[in-house]
């Protein structure tokens, strides 16, 4: 958001892409390989963190709690569980225009 109001308020020239909307597979293996170097690290520092007060690691319970409830769908708002209509229909929308148009012969 800083880079943005310097912008803005320079005058210079920043080109913004979008990024990608719309989810894709992701292999196991890329995921594996992405997510292995920072929960080595993740790791060490639980240990570390053990090392010096065990108990600790009770305070850092709630994050993997939390993550473990939301694969349950548990404590979610109405949105996470449920698309609200008007994105259900723009979703709707977009799919019937990137197929292609079939003609009667």
């Amino acid at each position: 958001h800083s880079l943005f109001v310097v912008v803005a308020l320079t005058g210079l020239k920043l080109e913004w892409k979008s990024p990608p909307r719309e989810a894709a597979a992701v292999p196991w293996r890329y995921a594996l390989a992405q997510l292995a170097p920072m929960s080595l690290v993740i790791a060490v520092l639980a240990g570390g963190v053990a090392m010096i007060d065990p108990l600790a690691l009770v305070w850092l319970l709630p994050v993997g709690l939390g993550t473990a409830m939301r694969a349950q769908n548990y404590l979610l708002i109405p949105e996470e569980t449920k698309s609200p209509t008007v994105l259900r229909r723009a979703w709707l929308h977009a799919s019937q225009r990137t197929r292609p148009l079939l003609r009667a012969a």
